[in-house]
């Protein structure tokens, strides 16, 4: 059995393309994965993940870019940044 997603392509520095791929197997994660050809689809959590605003069907892909800094040392309550990757900017 395939399945159809729907897909944002990333290539470069420039917008995603919006698209259509087949797939072995089911794909309803709500956030974003690489697929190959050849091999079941891999999670790219947690360096880009997918924000939904509330009550809305828009989506944001955002990227990891850091640890926020503050006075403190860094430990592992230390919240993740994220950066826009969606608009091509």
């Amino acid at each position: 059995m395939t399945y159809s997603v729907d897909i944002l392509s990333l290539r470069g520095a420039g917008k995603p393309a919006p698209g259509k791929i087949t797939t072995r197997a089911p794909v309803v994660t709500g956030q974003p994965f690489t697929v190959s050809r050849d091999a079941d689809p891999i999670s790219l959590a947690p360096w880009m993940l997918v924000h939904r605003s509330a009550g809305s069907d828009f989506a944001r892909c955002l990227q990891f870019d850091g640890l926020k800094r503050g006075k403190g040392n860094l430990d592992a309550d230390t919240p993740f940044m994220y950066r826009k990757t969606d608009d091509g900017d």
